[in-house]
C-alpha cells in the first residue's frame, strides 16, 4: 500500500466520522427541541364522551381564567363546546383529553375506548363501544384581517366517533 493510498483512506475515514458526529448532533438537537415543544403543548380537555364542534376564542378579557399543568396551558371545553379564554393564541402543539367521570384525565387517541387509559369503571358513553375510533380535527381558524383587526383569533375543532 502506498503512502498516497493510505492518506486517501485516512481522509475518507475522517470524513465519515465528521458526517456521523454531525448527524448525531443534528438528530439529538431535534429530539431535544421536540421534547421542549411537547413540554409546552396546549392541553384541551373535553367533557367525557363529548362529540361535536368545539370552539376556543382567545384573548377574551372576561374569558376563563388561565390554567396550567406544569408549563402546558389548559383549555377546559364546557359542555356547550364554546370556550372563551384569556389566553392568547400561540399555535403550540396540542394534546386532547377527556375528563373521566372519576375526574381523572385520559388522553384521546385514535382508538380511545380500546386504550389502556380508558378504565373499566368508566365505560364508553351511550352510543360508543370498545374500539371505537375518535377523530379530532381542526376545522376552522379565524384570524383578524386588515378590514377587521378587532376579530379575535378562534379555533374550531370537531370531535367525532368514526364508525
Amino acid at each position: 500500500m502506498t503512502t498516497e493510498t493510505s492518506e486517501i483512506k485516512k481522509n475518507d475515514l475522517w470524513s465519515i466520522i465528521q458526517v456521523a458526529i454531525t448527524a448525531v448532533i443534528v438528530i439529538g438537537g431535534f429530539i431535544v427541541l421536540i421534547g421542549y415543544w411537547r413540554s409546552k403543548a396546549d392541553v384541551y380537555i373535553f367533557p367525557y364522551g363529548y362529540t361535536g364542534k368545539a370552539t376556543v376564542i382567545y384573548d377574551q378579557p372576561s374569558g376563563a381564567a388561565e390554567k396550567f399543568m406544569g408549563k402546558k396551558r389548559v383549555f377546559e371545553i364546557p359542555q356547550d363546546g364554546i370556550l372563551r379564554t384569556k389566553f392568547n393564541y400561540k399555535g403550540n402543539l396540542t394534546e386532547f383529553y377527556y375528563r373521566l367521570p372519576n375526574g381523572k384525565l385520559s388522553q384521546i387517541t385514535e382508538n380511545f375506548y380500546a386504550h389502556k387509559d380508558a378504565p373499566p369503571q368508566s365505560p364508553p358513553p351511550p352510543g360508543y363501544g370498545l374500539g371505537d375510533t375518535i377523530e379530532i380535527a381542526e376545522i376552522e381558524t379565524i384570524r383578524p384581517t386588515k378590514s377587521n383587526i378587532n376579530t379575535p383569533v378562534a379555533i374550531a375543532y370537531t370531535v367525532k366517533r368514526i364508525e
